[in-house]
């Protein structure tokens, strides 16, 4: 069960639309990732952050994105019902928004738990994945040396 305080970040998360490249796509990686301990970003606008297990490897890579498929960039209004458990569009949203922004904002969220909560790995926000998979191809491609370390890869994406 979430917190109060965990369903408030996620709401406020939610209320960032963020197509790639986006000024919003940017404010949401500075308000929620860049403010992180430890994270680093790379050549293609990754960004990683490693927590290291028992052994000192981080051996899961965890990955998620930052962008969503909305068609423009701003914000919107979400609406919390706690007592039926969800986040939506709050009512004037509806009509106006091309999508909530779930994917991957709910993956973005919770590799943000798993990093407070110190579970080892590594951790990959991917940047540009709506529009063609930009991040995560250019680090396959062209820095596989990043990722080669790791034996499982679990993506948090819907």
């Amino acid at each position: 069960m979430l917190t109060t305080t965990q369903i408030q970040t996620l709401a406020e998360m939610l209320t960032y639309c963020r197509p790639h490249g986006s000024t919003m796509d940017q404010a949401f990686r500075a308000r929620f990732l860049h403010s992180l301990s430890g994270i680093t970003e790379d050549t293609h606008g990754n960004l990683h952050l490693r927590i290291a297990g028992a052994l000192g490897t981080a051996p899961i890579l965890w990955s998620s994105h930052t962008d969503t498929v909305h068609r423009a960039p701003g914000r919107q209004s979400v609406h919390v019902d706690q007592q039926a458990g969800t986040i939506r569009l709050s009512r004037k949203w509806q009509r106006r928004s091309s999508c909530l922004g779930a994917d991957d904002t709910v993956g973005v969220f919770l590799m943000r738990e798993m990093i407070a909560r110190q579970v080892p790995g590594h951790y990959v926000f991917h940047y540009g994945e709506e529009s063609g998979c930009i991040g995560s191809g250019d680090l396959a491609e062209c820095s596989p040396d990043l990722i080669n370390d790791s034996d499982i890869a679990v993506a948090l994406d819907r």
